[in-house]
């Protein structure tokens, strides 16, 4: 499938997020991921069942649009702790919806979750500089609350982090 005819056909139902909650491993604590549903492992993603989900993308024939594939690797290897490999797919994403020089709003938000996703990810392999570039990029391609959100919550884990690395020097 074309992305235009994908973004005008598929996108408006086909995002869902994916909360921190089913993962207690990696500390995503509140950030929300989002992934192409109703496409090969949305739905064990989805379920939590992460494993099974990243095997049912890896059989993922490659003529099948990568956007898609990309955005649900990204997701399956940040929820299973693949942190580089995770920036590799998000990055991926990125890359596909940016073949797309359309200014469509739809465009926009595709983007800007795949931004905010490798954000995350980059936030939890600790590159924080490219982690925030990423959520800004983010921002600045869509208003969507669940980019907002993990904008906020981004910044609070920074400055909670700050604190604590200042009370520590502080008690050596």
């Amino acid at each position: 499938m074309k992305l235009t005819n994908f973004i005008a056909k598929v996108l408006p139902l086909s995002l869902v997020i994916c909360t921190s909650a089913t993962l207690a491993s990696t500390s995503l604590s509140g950030f929300k991921l989002a992934i192409v549903k109703d496409t090969v492992g949305s739905s064990s993603l989805k379920a939590g069942q992460f494993e099974r989900g990243l095997d049912e993308l890896s059989a993922w024939e490659n003529n099948i649009d990568s956007f898609e594939r990309a955005m649900n690797l990204c997701v399956g290897k940040i929820k299973t702790g693949q942190l580089d490999a995770a920036e590799k797919s998000c990055s991926t994403a990125i890359e596909e919806i940016k073949s797309n020089t359309s200014k469509n709003k739809r465009v926009k938000l595709l983007k800007a979750l795949a931004y905010s996703n490798r954000g995350i990810a980059r936030h939890l392999n600790n590159n924080t500089l490219p982690a925030y570039d990423d959520l800004l990029k983010a921002q600045r391609l869509s208003k969507d609350k669940i980019i907002s959100d993990n904008l906020a919550l981004f910044k609070a884990s920074i400055d909670h982090s700050s604190r604590e690395n200042v009370t520590t020097e502080l008690a050596e």
